[in-house]
C-alpha cells in the first residue's frame, strides 16, 4: 500500500498533533479527555525526549500521509522489557477508514519483530471501540482475553480486550519463518 510512513516527531509538529489530541471523538475511547494546547506541548516535548533516549524504550512515531506529507496520527511501541512491547495508535478523524492505521500497525509491528527482535506485542482496546478491534484483527493481531472493569478513567470503569501478535505466528502468517 505505502500510502503512509512512520517517522520521528519534530518540534514543528505541535499544530498537527493538537488537531487530533484535542478532538473529543478521537479521544472518546482513550483513557484521557481531549487535550489542551499546553498538554499537547508537554506531550510533544516528552516524545522528543524519548527519541533521544538510549537505549530507546518508547518508539512513538508520527504517521505521515504520503500524498501531502501531512501528520495524521501516531503509532507507538513501548518496550516493557527486552522482548515485549505494548502497541498504541491514534489517528486524526479525517484519516479514519482509509487504511492508514492498519498500514502503520503492520509497519511498526514488523519493525518490532525484525529490528527490535521482540517476541510479543500487546495492544489493549476498549470493548466499545469497534474500529480499533477491526484494525487490530486486520493487521494480524489476535484477541487473547477480555478484562472487565480494569481501568478507572473519565469517571467510570473501562473494560478492554487484549490483542497479541507473537513473532512466530506473525512471521508464518506472512509466509516467513
Amino acid at each position: 500500500m505505502n500510502d503512509s510512513a512512520c517517522e520521528n516527531f519534530y518540534p514543528t509538529d505541535l499544530a498537527a498533533i493538537y488537531a487530533y489530541t484535542s478532538d473529543a471523538e478521537v479521544t472518546r475511547y482513550l483513557f484521557h479527555h481531549p487535550q489542551h494546547q499546553a498538554d499537547t506541548q508537554a506531550y510533544l516535548e516528552f516524545l522528543l525526549r524519548s527519541q533521544r533516549q538510549h537505549p530507546r524504550k518508547i518508539w512513538d512515531l508520527a504517521i505521515i500521509r504520503e500524498l501531502d506529507q501531512h501528520l495524521i496520527g501516531s503509532c507507538d511501541l513501548t518496550l516493557t522489557d527486552d522482548r515485549n512491547a505494548d502497541l498504541g495508535i491514534v489517528l486524526a478523524r479525517t484519516a479514519w477508514g482509509k487504511g492508514y492505521g492498519c498500514e502503520a500497525v503492520i509497519a511498526i509491528t514488523e519493525a518490532g519483530f525484525t529490528q527490535l527482535h521482540l517476541s510479543l506485542i500487546i495492544a489493549t482496546c476498549t470493548i466499545d471501540n469497534t474500529r480499533s478491534r477491526q484494525l487490530l484483527e486486520k493487521a494480524g493481531f489476535r484477541c487473547q482475553t477480555r478484562l472487565d472493569y480494569h481501568h478507572w478513567a473519565k469517571g467510570r470503569w473501562w473494560s478492554s480486550y487484549i490483542y497479541c501478535a507473537h513473532h512466530h505466528s506473525w512471521a508464518s502468517s506472512r509466509g516467513r519463518s
